[in-house]
């Protein structure tokens, strides 16, 4: 009669550490549903059916992290927001709502928006990087000196009004500004 021998230790201790990969994957977190909600707002108020936001479809993919021109953080909090529309028709405002994505670190929305820059910018406080070049009119609001973390704003081609606000000077973490063509 044959004896099987116990599996050596290592084997035994690769199989737990494998079975504890593999199920750490499957249970990892997916887009927080607050920030999923804003997303589609956005992609309402800008246009459902623009190509740009085809794959922005919580039946086909559930994890907004997975969308386009989006990252997260590992807690899964939207983070980055990256809609360079130069190729895409749009002619739509920016939506006040993307001030409510308040883990956002990074924020572009380069080309083909208009109107003026949302006062709700100001509850971004976490933003280090915004780009909003090409086709903006108004003032720049006073309350964008309320992003301390903000290092990196472009501001350029648009058709901003008035002075530029001394709140901005209190930035200190400032290292790029481009107000130019204006």
């Amino acid at each position: 009669q044959m004896i099987m021998a116990a599996p050596p230790p290592t084997f035994s201790l690769l199989f737990l550490l494998l079975f504890f990969f593999l199920f750490s994957i499957s249970s990892a977190a997916q887009c927080n549903p607050s920030d999923k909600k804003v997303l589609l707002q956005i992609k309402t108020k800008l246009n459902p059916t623009n190509i740009a936001f085809s794959d922005w479809d919580p039946k086909a993919t559930p994890d907004c992290c997975e969308w386009f021109g989006i990252d997260c953080s590992t807690s899964a909090r939207v983070t980055s927001l990256n809609l360079n529309l130069d190729v895409f028709v749009l002619a739509q405002q920016i939506p006040p709502v993307i001030g409510d994505l308040h883990f956002l670190q990074s924020l572009n929305i380069h080309g083909n928006l208009t109107g003026p820059i949302p006062v709700s910018f100001a509850d971004l406080t976490n933003l280090q990087t915004l780009e909003l070049s090409s086709g903006l009119t108004g003032p720049i609001p006073k309350s964008l000196g309320r992003l301390k973390r903000l290092t990196y704003l472009d501001l350029s081609l648009n058709s901003l009004t008035g002075s530029i606000p001394s709140t901005l000077g209190q930035l200190a973490g400032l290292t790029y500004l481009d107000l130019s063509n204006n």
